[in-house]
């Protein structure tokens, strides 16, 4: 969770959501600033993860953005899912966004 802390914005919210799954949610980011959010975290768990865990950590990442204004929590968590588990299928250490069929 500190790398979450260390690159997020004022509003942004974090938790972790599952086992090992973390659910983000940017306030007010388009997709730029959503893959600026993934670029500024890797380059942080690149820099401090070996250090202080003893080994280098990556992460698979999908992103589900609010598409209409009756969109839900549960909506944005499937897509989200969905743009993971591509992400993992392609080799893991990727993040994809969940765009429709």
């Amino acid at each position: 969770m500190n790398g979450l802390r260390a690159v997020s914005r004022a509003g942004d919210q974090s938790c972790r959501y599952g086992g090992e799954e973390f659910c983000v949610l940017l306030n007010c980011a388009d997709l730029a600033a959503v893959i600026a959010y993934d670029e500024r975290l890797r380059l942080w768990l690149q820099q401090h993860s070996a250090g202080e865990l003893g080994f280098a950590l990556s992460y698979s990442a999908g992103i589900a953005m609010r598409m209409h204004d009756t969109d839900t929590v549960e909506t944005l968590l499937q897509r989200a899912d969905i743009a993971l588990y591509a992400a993992k299928s392609q080799g893991r250490g990727c993040t994809l966004a969940w765009s429709p069929a």
